[in-house]
């Protein structure tokens, strides 16, 4: 822990470790640890905002927690039909269909480009969505990959885990291929996962061998950016004379990866304490959704909280840490990009880079049902050793704000309150529905 500008550093040491384990009124009494940081932000906010409402919250409070599988496991979650039963716990919001012009695009775009850069993709909670299954016959063979490509899977930890529902001759995952009360084809929910290596297994070639040629690549369709899978078919059987080689198209299987969202789940958009006048209060220094659950770790023998962070944005060019103990990380670091580069803030720009995720453990679980993400530490490091947490105090000027997964955060530069002018409103009364 790097020193705090203010009252003395075995204060404030004291007053992270209380935001990591309290409860949300402990979390509250933290305002008497300020920093001048926070004391100069509290007054630029007042300025700009007028009074702020008694026992303002912020969007903060406690949130149901479900239970999944096993804290460390890593692995498909095949129960399809759980997914989006809100009577379940999964909890998840079901993700948008691919429509007959997306599998037209994204097909098209992998014919036509040749041994395409991947990019990095860094999801641990996500979806997996057929697009696309080659179904012709491979040049001067009758074998095709639709045919032949039956064990699609991800390597996590070295070994190669199977992506159930994604099988030979698996089906696009479209409204007309999913008419019933909850969508099972060409669709995969993974937990605690990783998108980091992707794999097939060849059934027509000797020895049945598993594969790692794919790329991952960016492709907009309709304005909107996704990111998909491509796999390169080979198959290589000398008993029959066949020899199919890559041919650097990438087009053979195509999925779509999109990050997995919960009903539960809470997106923070906060400040770095830089703020001094109306064009620095945009929100955007950092923002995240967390989703917080419950589950039993086999390797300690305990019940754990943890939370997926989905890293959406870092406008803010300080170095920001979220978490605690082994799994706190640095917010830039994580996109893979230096403290003074900002992310997805810039005005036309806002998915430039993909959403990361991190799974970090919380607490060891008290078998409280509920948890309030104010909770989750984020903490600015300003240089020289100062440092402050983030609070969101109740009836005090917010260094952090909880929204819904589906607000859209401001640009690079502007007043929250210029792009929802209904914020100032909100301010004195938590009550007006501001976006």
């Amino acid at each position: 822990m790097n020193k705090i500008i203010n009252f003395g550093a075995m204060l404030t040491i004291a007053a992270g470790a209380m935001v990591f384990n309290s409860s949300c009124s402990s979390n509250d009494d933290l305002g008497k640890f300020e920093t001048i940081k926070q004391q100069e932000f509290k007054k630029a906010f007042t300025a700009e905002f007028g009074n702020i409402a008694s026992g303002h919250s912020w969007g903060f409070d406690a949130v149901e927690i479900p239970t999944l599988g096993q804290a460390t496991t890593k692995a498909a979650a095949p129960n399809s039909n759980q997914w989006f039963d809100p009577n379940q716990n999964y909890k998840l919001v079901q993700p948008e269909f691919i429509t007959p012009h997306e599998i037209e695009v994204v097909s098209q775009w992998f014919k036509d480009n040749q041994n395409p850069v991947s990019t990095t993709v860094t999801l641990t909670d996500f979806f997996v969505l057929q697009v696309y299954n080659e179904t012709e016959p491979c040049s001067g063979s009758d074998v095709s990959p639709a045919g032949h490509m039956d064990w699609i899977c991800v390597e996590e930890n070295g070994q190669a885990v199977h992506i159930s529902n994604l099988n030979t001759g698996t089906v696009a995952y479209t409204k007309e291929n999913n008419t019933g009360s909850f969508p099972t084809n060409g669709i995969q929910y993974m937990q605690n996962s990783s998108t980091a290596k992707w794999g097939f297994n060849d059934s027509n070639g000797t020895g049945n061998t598993l594969k790692w040629d794919f790329v991952i690549c960016a492709i907009e369709v309709d304005g909107k950016v996704g990111y998909y899978v491509g796999y390169d078919y080979s198959s290589q059987k000398p008993e029959a004379g066949l020899e199919l080689g890559k041919d650097g198209y990438y087009n053979d299987r195509i999925l779509k990866v999109v990050p997995a969202v919960h009903t539960t789940q809470k997106r923070i958009i906060a400040e770095d304490l830089g703020a001094s006048n109306g064009s620095d209060f945009d929100y955007n220094d950092v923002v995240f959704d967390a989703f917080v659950y419950s589950g039993y770790n086999n390797a300690t023998g305990r019940n754990e909280k943890r939370a997926v962070i989905t890293l959406l944005a870092a406008g803010g060019t300080l170095p920001i840490y979220i978490g605690s103990g082994e799994d706190r990380f640095e917010v830039h670091e994580a996109f893979g990009v230096s403290t003074s580069t900002m992310v997805n803030t810039i005005a036309g720009k806002k998915n430039e880079y993909y959403p990361v995720q991190k799974n970090i453990f919380l607490a060891v679980d008290n078998y409280d049902n509920k948890y309030n993400v104010n909770e989750i530490p984020v903490e600015v490091q300003y240089g020289k050793g100062d440092s402050a947490f983030l609070h969101a105090l109740k009836g005090v000027a917010p260094e952090k704000i909880c929204v819904v997964p589906t607000f859209e955060w401001c640009d690079e530069y502007q007043n929250i309150s210029s792009k929802y002018p209904l914020f100032k409103d909100y301010v004195g009364d938590p009550v007006v529905k501001w976006y």
